[in-house]
């Protein structure tokens, strides 16, 4: 049994894959084993010292269940198939990890053709914020131990998260642990090869699921995410959702904030273009 597993699913990328494990085998934690899930696509070309699982096309979320289901190792992290990570990164996570601390996550460097972007994920976890349907980090990024699935379950394999599965997943696994981030840029994240691009022509449902399920009116009280399904709603024009998450949203709202149609003024100014920018201030101030 190796220390860390390693799932990199894939679908009919294999020339981004070979750079993907490419970066695996060069990590100076060499006690790895790497599964390579094959969503779907045509069966790519890997040494045997790499596992190899196929399965029906279902998404990142249903192609890191099945390489945990297939693993057994204590630790599992995650890496996209159009990413890489450098050399440090794995050590770097396991010197993060240990018996208090269940998830460790990385900052990643964004590169679309060639050409730094952004830094994704330096910055300290925030609560809130993941619960607001934000991704922090993203899963190339993350590690985690393998028993902290008995708490939080598996990526959820909707139809309606195949996208944003990750960010779901964090929103459970944070409710029992705190990611603590390592701070260094490890990962190398390509944009320009992203599979999930552009707005959700079924957003709202998406919302509609997340909040059902996760128990935002009834535990949960993130005004952020209600109002993020809200304006969502709105740019849909969706009745009923409009009327049941206007109401939720202005209940849960802090004092000093109040709701002027799509805007919030007083003492918190957003608007609907300006909620991702309000999430990476906030973070940004940690």
């Amino acid at each position: 049994m190796a220390l860390i597993s390693v799932i990199i699913p894939t679908h009919n990328r294999n020339t981004l894959l070979q750079r993907a494990i490419a970066s695996v085998e060069s990590q100076t934690v060499r006690d790895v084993d790497v599964w390579v899930v094959n969503d779907g696509g045509v069966e790519p070309a890997v040494r045997e010292s790499i596992q190899l699982v196929s399965k029906c096309h279902g998404g990142p979320g249903s192609a890191r269940n099945a390489g945990i289901a297939a693993s057994d190792s204590r630790y599992i992290a995650y890496l996209d198939d159009d990413d890489e990570w450098r050399p440090h990164h794995l050590e770097s996570m396991l010197n993060t990890l240990d018996s208090s601390c269940l998830m460790a996550y990385a900052a990643a460097d964004v590169v679309d053709a060639g050409r730094h972007i952004r830094v994704w994920g330096d910055c300290a976890f925030d609560k809130f914020i993941a619960d607001s349907f934000f991704t922090i980090f993203p899963p190339s990024a993350c590690m985690h131990r393998r028993d902290l699935l008995d708490r939080c379950g598996l990526f959820d394999e909707s139809p309606l998260l195949i996208g944003p599965e990750d960010c779901e997943f964090i929103i459970r696994a944070s409710d029992f642990c705190a990611p603590v981030t390592t701070r260094k840029r490890s990962v190398v994240m390509h944009r320009d090869h992203s599979m999930t691009r552009g707005p959700r022509a079924e957003w709202v449902d998406t919302l509609a699921y997340v909040i059902a399920k996760n128990g935002y009116t009834d535990r949960r009280h993130n005004w952020l995410m209600l109002y993020r399904a809200y304006t969502a709603a709105v740019r849909e024009a969706r009745t009923k959702e409009i009327g049941v998450w206007g109401a939720d949203l202005d209940r849960v709202l802090p004092s000093g904030a109040t709701r002027s149609g799509e805007e919030i003024t007083g003492d918190i100014r957003i608007t609907p273009q300006g909620i991702n920018a309000f999430c990476r201030e906030r973070l940004a101030l940690a």
